[in-house]
This record gives C-alpha cells, structure tokens and sequence, in this order.
C-alpha cells in the first residue's frame, strides 16, 4: 500500500499504462489509465479499504511501479491489451485469457474464394495467402482493441461478400451475418479486388474499401445500403486494430516474414517494454496466475486459455 501510495505521488497525471511488480520482479498486473496519477490513488486507497479481496491481494503484492506515458487514453488501452495477451500476469485474469493468436487464410486454389481464420497457419499452397497472427481477433473479447478487431473482420467478411456475389437475390450467409467473425466464409471471385485485399490484410493500406463499399451498394439493393456504409466503418477498424497494428510491430523489430508466430510477436513486445521499463520477471507462459487467484479461478483462467 505505501508503495502505491508513493506511485501515486509521483506519477504524472498524464494517459498512460501501468505495470504493478511483486518482490522478486515479476510482472503482475498491466493497467491503462486516462489520467495515471489518480488511477494509482484510487489502488492505493483501494488496497488500504479492502474494497475487494483482488484489491487487497494487489497491495500486498506489489513491490514495484512503474509506468508508460502515451499521447491518449486509447493509445494507452490498445497498449494494455497488447501487453496482457502476450504477457499473461496473473492479476489480470479477466483478459489474459482472450488471447486467440489467429491467423487468416485467403485461398482462391477452389471454385469459391474462401476467407478462413486458422490457429495455424496452413502449409503454403499455389493460391492461397497467409496473414497474421492477429491476436485479437476471435469471439469473446472485452477490450476496445478485441472488440474492433473481431467486430470489423466480420464486418470485412460481409463487405467482401456483398461486393463479389453478384446475384442480389442471393442471401447473407448465415455464419457471417452476425458480430462475431466466422470461421469460414466463402466469396465470390475477387478480381480486382485481390491486390486491394492482399494489401489490407498486409497491413500497408485499406485503400480497398471504397471500392468494395461502391461495388457492395451497386449490386445490392438500397434498404441494404446503411449496413454496407457500417460494415465499411468496422472493416477500416479491423484494419487499424489488426493488419496496420502487426505491420507497425514488424517494422518497429525489422521482422521481415508476413506470418509472425506467437512466440515472436511476444518476444518483441518483451523487448520493447524492457526498453521503456527496464528490466522484470516475465510472468511464465504455461501458467501467469502463479497460484495468486486461487484454484477456482486458476482452473477457469486454464479452460478459457485452451478455447
């Protein structure tokens, strides 16, 4: 408790993300906050109340702060679920777990194109192309980043489809009308589309979407045309949040292979926060509650991470 009282009084009152370390230096919780130095008071008072038993586990955890300051709070919230997917503490149960490392598959080597999300990527084909990992993208997430990147991959799935099966009277595939994005979703052919497409899933431009919303509103008719301009909205969102986010990491780390695996995209985002924070005790992979939630929720932390 003092030694988050002591954060308190030093930490800027700026946007930023957090990191709370036990005394041998391991890592054990990762925040945001919108303005920091009020955030590690009201921990502080917090631990000092008992206001919860996580709370008062937190204070008598914590040995260390310390801290990153970034130019908005939803700079700082995109960093903090960066950070506890790849790192996992144990203090952060509630999100370490949604984490889906997914990889996304275009293969136009049948009849149909089909647009698929992988946990692996597939072994290389004549005609087909593999993106990722995006380890946000999946059912089930919380954090703004998680949300925007399943959300709009499944708003690009419907796009895609809009704008390349050409009959109108043809309906929506049932897999790929709602929020969350489906595990296959077959198109039409992508034509001109393709180079466009390949270049939004590479991170490097989402120039594409115009033309696919152009196409999409011409061959559908206009009661559809609301949900065309939204989908365009959250596949751009997708963009931002998944392929324009991996691209920024591999050119920070000078990775030169499209397909970046778990390990790697972990291992650059333990470099750079030793970078900014200095050194720590990452906290290990197989288990990151380190016994500090209980075996009730340990268990449950164990399950959602194998889905």
């Amino acid at each position: 408790m003092d030694v988050l009282r002591a954060a308190a009084k030093e930490a800027p009152a700026a946007p930023g993300v957090y990191f709370l370390l036990a005394g041998d230096g391991e890592l054990v919780y990762i925040g945001k906050a919108i303005d920091l130095r009020r955030r590690l008071a009201q921990h502080a008072r917090a631990a000092e109340t008992g206001a919860t038993p996580k709370d008062v586990r937190r204070g008598a955890t914590v040995a260390t702060v310390r801290w990153e300051v970034h130019a908005s709070g939803d700079a700082a919230a995109d960093r903090e679920a960066d950070l506890v997917v790849a790192l996992g503490p144990g203090l952060n149960a509630s999100m370490t777990a949604e984490g889906r490392w997914s990889t996304i598959v275009v293969d136009d080597s049948t009849a149909g194109i089909v647009v698929s999300v992988a946990r692996e990527a597939p072994p290389a084909v004549r005609g087909r192309r593999v993106y990722g990992c995006f380890p946000h993208l999946g059912v089930g997430m919380s954090s703004p980043r998680g949300i925007a990147c399943s959300e709009g991959y499944a708003a690009l799935t419907r796009l895609l489809w809009s704008a390349t099966v050409a009959d109108a009277s043809h309906r929506m595939p049932a897999p790929i009308c709602g929020p969350s994005p489906a595990a296959v979703a077959t198109v039409g052919p992508l034509g001109a589309f393709g180079k466009g497409l390949h270049r939004l899933l590479s991170g490097a431009s989402s120039g594409v979407l115009p033309m696919l919303l152009a196409a999409a509103t011409g061959a559908r008719p206009p009661l559809e045309h609301p949900a065309l301009r939204r989908d365009a909205e959250g596949a751009e969102a997708f963009f931002r949040h998944g392929p324009a986010a991996l691209r920024d990491l591999r050119r920070r780390h000078a990775i030169r292979t499209r397909v970046v695996d778990r390990d790697r995209w972990r291992t650059a985002l333990l470099d750079e926060l030793r970078a900014s924070i200095g050194d720590f005790v990452a906290p290990a992979v197989d288990d990151p509650t380190g016994g500090i939630l209980g075996p009730r929720l340990a268990r449950e932390y164990a399950v959602r991470r194998r889905r």
